[in-house]
């Protein structure tokens, strides 16, 4: 649901690479949310006393494989760090540049045009996010737990989008400004009921949201036309749609 991934996903050449890249994305995600806490409570273990715990991994490469691998898989991660972040770059600007500037600034505006704007973007996003690293690093770790919990209040609308014919736009609207509010509230303001992290509160009141707000409101017409039209199209094979 990250908008970065979404684009790569509109990438691919086939819809067999389609499919298959929504398979090993999956596996990818798992792996990192396996592995990625193990090795921080391995890391735990072994340097209790460590004084930044962000460098954990990098002093572990360090003091238990040689020097060459533990320069290989650090590049590595860095080379990782760098892919991301000029993916979301190029998202958001992409998202201004068509949401924003071609919606409510230029209507009139060409693809030519649509496309400088994204470029000024991304340098000017580019900018802003190296000052924020630079001046408040501390920030950066803040972001991310607030974007991984906030993306799962946005579950509902867009797996329900896909699935259910019975959603509407008000649904998917409301459930997505409360389900973010809630996750807000739950970690800046109150303390998270029963300990659970911000984010299941969050996806738990937008599910609830999306099925009550879309029950009282009428869905349109399209909506199950697009519905049936993404099932055809993901359980059709290659020769069948290109033959269509």
């Amino acid at each position: 649901m990250f908008p970065h991934i979404t684009l790569r996903f509109f990438s691919g050449r086939s819809l067999k690479v389609l499919k298959w890249s929504s398979v090993f994305y999956s596996i990818y995600l798992t792996s990192i949310y396996v592995f990625t806490p193990a090795i921080g409570f391995i890391g735990n273990i072994l340097f209790p006393n460590i004084a930044a715990p962000d460098t954990i991994f990098p002093e572990m490469l360090m003091a238990y494989t040689p020097i060459v691998f533990a320069a290989l898989v650090i590049s590595g991660a860095l080379a990782a760090s760098m892919s991301t972040g000029d993916s979301q770059l190029h998202a958001v600007s992409s998202m201004v540049s068509t949401d924003i500037y071609k919606k409510h600034i230029n209507r009139e505006a060409d693809e030519y045009k649509q496309y400088r704007v994204a470029k000024l973007f991304t340098v000017i996003l580019g900018i802003i996010s190296i000052i924020i690293a630079l001046q408040k690093p501390g920030l950066l770790g803040n972001i991310l737990a607030l974007s991984n919990s906030g993306v799962a209040a946005l579950a509902p609308a867009m797996i329900g989008g896909v699935y259910w014919k019975g959603a509407t736009r008000e649904g998917a609207l409301w459930s997505i400004i409360i389900g973010e509010i809630v996750m807000l509230l739950t970690t800046f303001v109150i303390k998270s009921p029963l300990d659970l992290m911000p984010g299941v509160w969050g996806l738990m009141v937008a599910f609830v949201v999306y099925v009550a707000v879309s029950k009282v409101t009428q869905p349109v017409k399209r909506t199950e036309e697009i519905i049936d039209s993404i099932n055809e199209f993901f359980y059709s094979d290659d020769s069948e749609l290109e033959t269509t």
